[in-house]
């Protein structure tokens, strides 16, 4: 899936929280509907520890989320990002999830970072999703959620 769903519209919260994005008016989105790329920078987790001191102590916020499930590659959407990076948190009540998607070229370090609705999702609804959750697995060569290990895709891929 390439770009953002068109249903999206960036808007100003009204409780301070600065930009979010939701449903357009007249519009739904269904569950597991694909919404939009997490996009940004690819950086090592070392690097993203130091970026994010750094933002921590400039103020800036941090849009850094990890990348592959070993832990060592993340995204840094705080300079360069998709309408992703405009979604806001929520603990409890989020109604967007994070997946993984290989690419044509399966590589496990270096998965896509999608956004899907979690449930029916109706107009001029803001959409969130819990900052740290771990992305789902899903194989675009198989079109199944598994585990995006080594050893796991070559198991089902042999299948």
């Amino acid at each position: 899936e390439d770009g953002a769903h068109q249903a999206l519209e960036v808007f100003e919260t009204s409780d301070n929280r600065g930009f979010g994005l939701r449903v357009r008016k007249g519009a739904t989105i269904k569950k597991h509907e694909f919404l939009c790329h997490y996009v940004g920078e690819i950086v090592t987790s070392d690097e993203a520890k130091m970026r994010d001191q750094k933002y921590a102590n400039s103020h800036i916020g941090s849009y850094i989320l990890d990348m592959d499930e070993q832990g060592q590659y993340c995204i840094d959407a705080t300079r360069y990002r998709s309408v992703a990076g405009l979604m806001n948190h929520s603990c409890s009540e989020y109604n967007c999830k994070l997946f993984r998607a290989l690419g044509n070229h399966l590589d496990v370090n270096f998965p896509y970072l999608g956004i899907c609705a979690k449930e029916d999702i109706s107009e001029l609804t803001e959409l969130t999703f819990y900052y740290g959750e771990k992305p789902e697995g899903f194989c675009v060569e198989c079109q199944v959620e598994h585990c995006l290990c080594k050893q796991c895709m070559e198991m089902e891929h042999k299948k």
